[in-house]
């Protein structure tokens, strides 16, 4: 049965993004004011601005945490590097903690690498919300389903999808797409089933990487993400909200959009879906 939510709900699973190199210090303090404004679960941010942005949201005596990335975006720094990453922004106030995982690792099939990694990590941001960021757009299914079933078995809070900035392309995208998020939702919940502590260190699933709208964020959330990380949070919260019917018609031909972008329009069923494809091949033409 699929889980409604409602736009309170979606807000409050939005980490607000700021990762440009050009980010200032007014950018963070206008960053933590809105997400405090809207209520949103964090601010990402570089970590030189992680004091910068605890001592804003702490004078706003927000709700909302202070998180920053670890390896980011490429995730190639040795683990001694990264745990001193982690240390330093734990330090700081760093609530939440997105760590890139070793990519060119995963891809020369050298596992042991990801899993001690992982394992550091876990123990350095004990009491704190780690996120393993597994870049999606470079691997491939079977790799995907592995890492995952590494982090849930060290207990990561959050297994997430994208930087969005990988340069690879997948389902048309180098971010986050909802057959990755079902793919990453359902090998995690295979590697907890039966585990007994499961309820008391869940692994979850952050969406991130070209989330735009909220017609995107609540496909997503649908689709078993419980975190979304977006630059887009403030135009999100802003959005006019559709009717229910609306919002699934919406949802509905959005996807079949991007399987037609991607190249799988040869999928799409028959009748009313050949029709939908009819028109979007018509449009392109057009």
């Amino acid at each position: 049965m699929q889980v409604t939510y409602e736009k309170e709900d979606i807000l409050r699973m939005i980490d607000s993004t700021e990762l440009n190199a050009d980010a200032t210090r007014e950018d963070i303090e206008k960053l933590c004011r809105d997400a405090h404004k809207y209520g949103f679960s964090a601010v990402m941010i570089n970590p030189v601005y992680v004091p910068l942005a605890v001592r804003v949201l702490t004078k706003l005596r927000s709700s909302v945490k202070v998180g920053t990335v670890v390896g980011f975006p490429s995730g190639s720094e040795t683990t001694r590097i990264k745990i001193l990453q982690a240390k330093q922004a734990v330090k700081a106030g760093a609530h939440d903690i997105d760590a890139v995982m070793p990519v060119y690792a995963v891809k020369q099939g050298k596992w042991n690498v990801l899993e001690d990694e992982v394992r550091r990590l876990t123990k350095i941001c004990k009491g704190r919300t780690l996120k393993i960021i597994l870049e999606v757009c470079y691997l491939t299914d079977d790799e995907i389903v592995k890492a995952c079933e590494i982090c849930a078995k060290h207990r990561v809070r959050f297994v997430k999808t994208s930087t969005g900035l990988g340069r690879a392309k997948r389902e048309g995208t180098n971010g986050a797409t909802k057959n990755v998020v079902e793919l990453m939702r359902a090998s995690v919940e295979k590697t907890l089933y039966g585990r007994m502590d499961r309820d008391q260190y869940p692994t979850e699933i952050k969406a991130a990487g070209g989330i735009t709208d909220y017609m995107q964020a609540k496909m997503f959330a649908e689709a078993g993400a419980r975190r979304l990380g977006t630059s887009s949070a403030v135009r999100i919260a802003e959005s006019t909200i559709f009717d229910a019917s609306e919002m699934d018609v919406a949802i509905e031909a959005d996807i079949q959009r991007r399987d037609a972008e991607a190249g799988y329009s040869e999928h799409l069923q028959s009748g009313e879906n050949q029709s939908v494809a009819a028109d979007v091949q018509a449009a392109d033409e057009y």
